[in-house]
């Protein structure tokens, strides 16, 4: 996981792949910005933590249809651009309140969904509100994420790991011995060579 530096969240390299994926849909569905609906839908369209937990009760596939029957209706607004200029395509931030609430040094795709279902009036809790109860599927997602992971643990079928050091880099530190120690404890192969 990434860590907090100077007292600043640093998000993980997953969340950071989610948004670039919002932004592309953002963009191809000719939003201005992106918001919690894209990113919404660049978790469903990676599949992995944390929809694989929302998975057990809603049908990704029913999840995305549901969030592109709200994008297509006539009542809905895009997310208006920034008020500054930015230099890049703007995405709305989700999840670092609720990462500062649970105690986290890191924002999570976890917390950026877990932001979205309490916010009852974005575009993914409504599409979700339509499809399962909202309190179950966080609660599925709190359960998942606080499970201990190990082997013959069956949450779910990718464990991820981030070893990050400041700045976005692998830090000196970080040896094979160290990644093969942290892979060892994953029941995971120690790297080669």
């Amino acid at each position: 996981m990434s860590q907090a530096f100077d007292g600043v969240l640093s998000p993980t390299p997953h969340y950071h792949e989610i948004r670039g994926r919002a932004a592309e849909i953002a963009r191809v569905l000719g939003s201005p910005a992106g918001g919690a609906e894209h990113l919404f839908l660049g978790m469903l369209h990676d599949g992995g933590w944390p929809v694989h937990a929302l998975s057990r009760l809603v049908d990704p596939g029913q999840a995305e249809a549901a969030v592109l029957g709200i994008l297509n209706s006539p009542g809905y607004s895009p997310p208006p651009p920034p008020r500054t200029f930015v230099r890049r395509f703007y995405m709305q931030p989700w999840g670092a309140e609720t990462a500062v609430e649970m105690g986290d040094s890191y924002i999570g795709v976890e917390h950026a969904l877990l932001a979205m279902i309490r916010t009852r009036d974005t575009v993914p809790a409504r599409a979700l509100a339509g499809l399962a109860d909202l309190d179950a599927l966080e609660a599925a997602v709190l359960e998942a994420k606080n499970a201990p992971a190990g082997p013959g643990d069956d949450a779910d079928e990718h464990t991820w790991m981030h070893v990050i050091g400041p700045g976005g880099s692998l830090g000196c530190g970080v040896t094979r011995e160290v990644l093969n120690t942290a892979l060892a404890s994953l029941g995971r192969p120690a790297l080669d060579g």
